[in-house]
This record gives structure tokens, sequence and C-alpha cells, in this order.
């Protein structure tokens, strides 16, 4: 029996929405009031996740039997869908770099994250590898997420590198300090020593956990 027919069935019964979790894809099961919603219809351009926060729409009671229940979409938090301002903070494996200023605007769409962000180096760069801190945890570590330009503002070069979360709260950064070369980790005197005005910018996309 198609969905419009397992719909029409319950004619008698007037539409009601309904919210859920996804527990499952295949088939699409949605937990609504602790119980578990199995063969749940869904429109052609929505592709769930197990997690996603959903809105059914349907005209039969919540039974274990989801086959006149259509999944209409995610349900996201407004506020996720809005750009929000942050100071991502910039530490050394070895010592802090200190008199920095940093700037970001990101993003979360669902599980999906993103941020732009801008840091402008001080005078003092701290020691060891670079980490930039996230706005929101992340599922993984290690995948590459994201690009970013290393600047100096001495010379007017520039490199561009590898961002990917190297913990589950912070970004790390790599750079290919020659054509073809392998990548070095971004740190207080790679690929310079730091120095006051020279810039930091990139872009990250990631998972949230």
């Amino acid at each position: 029996m198609s969905l419009a027919d397992q719909i029409s069935k319950n004619r008698g019964q007037p539409a009601t929405v309904r919210i859920g979790v996804v527990s499952d894809v295949s088939p699409l099961v949605v937990t609504v009031q602790q119980t578990e919603v199995t063969n749940v219809g869904m429109l052609s351009d929505f592709f769930p996740v197990v997690g996603d926060v959903v809105a059914l729409l349907g005209q039969s009671a919540v039974s274990a039997d989801g086959s006149s229940w259509l999944a209409l979409g995610r349900v996201v938090d407004p506020s996720f869908s809005q750009w929000t301002t942050g100071s991502p903070a910039l530490t050394g494996s070895g010592g802090n770099p200190t008199g920095y200023t940093s700037s970001s605007r990101w993003t979360r769409n669902g599980s999906t994250v993103i941020m732009l962000f801008t840091i402008v180096m001080g005078a003092v760069p701290g020691a060891g590898n670079y980490s930039i801190s996230l706005p929101v945890t992340a599922f993984n570590t290690g995948s590459t997420s994201g690009t970013v330009r290393l600047f100096d503002s001495s010379t007017g070069n520039a490199h561009f590198g590898r961002l990917a979360t190297n913990t589950t709260t912070t970004l790390g950064l790599q750079v290919t300090l020659a054509f073809g070369g392998g990548l070095a980790n971004v740190g207080a005197a790679t690929p310079w020593v730091w120095a006051a005005g020279d810039i930091i910018d990139g872009f990250i996309i990631y998972e949230a956990a």
C-alpha cells in the first residue's frame, strides 16, 4: 500500500504533527514519546541521519506502525541557523602567544558547523605548535576540514595550508614549506617567527558531536 493510501485509510482522524528523533534510517525509524515508529515515509529531498529531530505529519495515533506518517524534515533550533560572532583562542603547545586579536563568524545547521576566522598576531608568538579553539565540540578528529592563509606582513608573502581538528575542541594548522614538500605543523617559528601584524585567517567545516 502506498504512503498516500496509508494516510488516506485514516482520513477520519484529523491531521497532526508530532516531533520525534531519528533512531534508524533504513527503514526510517523515529522515536516519538518513547515509542519507536517504523517505516516512516519521507520527502524526496530529505536525507535524515540518526539523531535528527524531525517533524512528522500523519493521521493516526502514535504506534509502532509508522506507515501513515511522513517525515517533513529536520527541526532546527533557530539560533543554529544564525551567524554568531566569536573570538577563537590561539594556543601554543610550548607556550601561548599573547597580544594577538581574534575574530570569527560561525554558524551551525544540524550537525554541520562552519567557522570563518581571522587572527592578527601580537608581539609575543609563544612557543610550539599552534592550535585554534572550535566554537562547538567536534565529532571526530584528524580529517581535513578547511584551508588557512598565513600572511607575513613584513614581506607581503603568504603560505596556504591545511586545517584539521586535532582534538574535539581545537583545530591544528599545517603548511607545505616548499612546492611538493611534506606538511609541517604551523607554530611559533613555522613557517617563520611570527611578529606583530602577521595574519592567520581561514575557514573550517566540520561535524559537531
